[in-house]
């Protein structure tokens, strides 16, 4: 009887773990909302980092998605350059067992002051999820780079500056990345 409810047990982990996989499958293919749903019902048994990792990417695909609509409505959104983004593959258990540009009081279309919000609100959800990666592992660095990268695109170069010298430094030493994170919270 402990046999076969082990082998329930098993046999509930794989399942579980392929609405990991269509989590990343939905991301890659840009339906973030969709990816967002996976990663839920996923973390709902397995609360781990990488959940809330992911979770925190598909608000920030959202958001890249709004920036570019704004951009073709002729918003300045302030430096080209993209930030890098580490997207967790792997579900962490065995399967065996914003406010930039024009002007500074916001846009008088309200069709861009909507999106500007909307796009405050998916930053705001993603950096939210990459603390609570970090509270669950706060020995990943990617999730660090993730919630600076965020708080860069959201114009809030000093809450990444926090990030990366105030919490990543200390913990793990200066090296290339924390490097040029600081180097564009200083731009």
């Amino acid at each position: 009887n402990r046999a076969a409810r082990i082998q329930t047990y098993l046999k509930e982990i794989a399942n579980q773990t392929v609405l990991f996989d269509l989590g990343i499958q939905a991301h890659v293919a840009r339906r973030y909302r969709d990816a967002r749903i996976f990663f839920n019902t996923f973390g709902r048994e397995f609360p781990r980092r990488e959940v809330h990792n992911n979770i925190g990417l598909t608000y920030v695909g959202e958001a890249m998605e709004v920036r570019k609509k704004l951009i073709t409505r002729g918003e300045n959104m302030g430096p080209g350059f993209m930030f890098r983004y580490v997207l967790d593959d792997e579900p962490g258990i065995k399967k065996e067992r914003i406010q930039r540009g024009g002007t500074r009081g916001g846009s008088l279309d309200p069709q861009i002051s909507q999106l500007r919000k909307d796009m405050e609100s998916l930053l705001t959800e993603a950096g939210l999820s990459f603390e609570r990666a970090i509270k669950l592992d706060p020995d990943h660095r990617e999730s660090y780079w993730n919630l600076a990268s965020t708080y860069l695109l959201a114009d809030n170069a000093p809450a990444a500056y926090g990030v990366i010298a105030g919490n990543y430094v200390k913990r793990f030493g200066q090296d290339a990345m924390s490097s040029m994170l600081l180097g564009i919270t200083a731009y």
